[in-house]
């Protein structure tokens, strides 16, 4: 794994040029979204990954 890793590009540079695309998700307190962008083949590679813990907020009712 780690050679396959060491000898692949996961990450690639962002090009302003090309189609992009925003996922995002949210679920069980945490936060991932991903910016991806199509190379010359139109395979979609990662440009971006960012995750971050949200905080546990109790559930609190309106009104009350």
């Amino acid at each position: 794994m780690k050679k396959r890793m060491t000898e692949v590009s996961i990450l690639r540079h962002f090009d302003q040029n090309r189609k992009t695309i925003l996922e995002t998700d949210s679920f069980d307190y945490v936060n991932d979204d991903i910016l991806s962008q199509y190379d010359d083949e139109e395979t979609l590679h990662s440009m971006i990954y960012y995750s971050k813990n949200l905080p546990l907020i109790p559930d609190r009712h309106l009104g009350r």
